[in-house]
């Protein structure tokens, strides 16, 4: 878990400690699951425990910085912040933000609007795994708590329409849920060629048989994978079905799309990849699959 203050101002953050004013309805409601925003509404002192990332909006060029809340005020309709920077961290560039949006859970135009927003990620897992940070920093403090942030428990699944084949996920599967049709060959070319450039397979469930119900298929082969790249184009229902299997079992999902309005509406805060069916934009769309699975990979160590 982190928290992410954006703020307009250019010298927000330039001090080693102090304060920052946010309107109270920006503060842990924007750009947040509902869940977060429940756990945090009338409870915004709890933002003290995660780690901060302090940037500022898109068209500055400072670097944000990792630090912590050190307390929260509310006054009427203006939410305090106090703040603390990390003071052995080094900054991040602009840039390097940029190409870690996905990993970040930065939602589309979310680096546009000042506000402070609470995200499931961990933060600094993904600041090792993209060698901004050491890990030796990380092991002293409440760095230390942070970098080893328990994921909640697991949960047992015991499915009654399909059932669960043997083994483990394979690290280097993926799977593409997508339409069949003859419009999207390019596609599927196009996402051949980026997990192949990443090291792992592709599966798509047309190309396998093995159970006597296709259903029992897919699962198969979204059980079997680590990574799940979803193709939203054309809000195919068996799609939108696919993606809540895979995350339900705890798989990364990839999500595509050509038009932002095929996205499932309790789906668009996270983040996805938009392209074009064109030879430049499936180029674009290999080459952002590739980046993001490689990331991933790094990640998972």
């Amino acid at each position: 878990m982190y928290n992410l203050a954006i703020s307009a101002d250019e010298n927000a953050w330039k001090k080693p400690r102090g304060f920052h004013d946010y309107e109270a309805s920006r503060v842990a409601h924007e750009y947040t699951t509902n869940t977060l925003q429940d756990k945090y509404k009338g409870n915004l002192q709890a933002l003290t425990e995660n780690p901060t990332l302090f940037a500022y909006e898109q068209g500055s060029t400072s670097p944000a910085q990792v630090g912590w809340i050190t307390k929260v005020e509310q006054l009427q309709g203006t939410v305090r912040i106090h703040y603390e920077m990390q003071p052995d961290f080094p900054t991040v560039p602009v840039e390097k933000l940029t190409e870690l949006s996905w990993d970040l859970d930065f939602g589309r135009l979310e680096i546009y609007r000042t506000h402070f927003a609470v995200k499931d990620v961990n933060l600094l897992s993904v600041l090792i795994a993209a060698k901004i940070v050491e890990k030796r920093q990380t092991e002293k403090g409440r760095t230390a708590e942070a970098a080893n942030e328990e994921r909640p428990p697991a949960i047992q699944i015991k499915p009654e329409v399909f059932r669960i084949p043997a083994g483990h996920p394979d690290p280097k599967l993926a799977s593409v849920m997508m339409p069949f049709g003859k419009e999207f060959k390019d596609v599927h070319v196009a996402l051949q060629q980026a997990c192949k450039d990443a090291g792992i397979t592709l599966e798509r469930v047309d190309n396998i048989w093995q159970e006597d119900a296709i259903i029992d298929d897919i699962f198969s082969l979204l059980y079997r994978s680590t990574y799940v790249i979803c193709d939203f184009t054309g809000k195919n229902p068996n799609v939108f079905y696919e993606a809540g299997i895979a995350h339900t079992l705890g798989r990364t999902v990839i999500p595509i799309v050509q038009k932002e309005d095929h996205v499932p509406f309790d789906l668009r805060h996270r983040r996805y990849q938009l392209y074009e069916d064109s030879k430049e934009g499936l180029a674009s769309l290999q080459a952002a699959v590739t980046n993001r699975l490689k990331t991933l990979i790094a990640l998972k160590g």
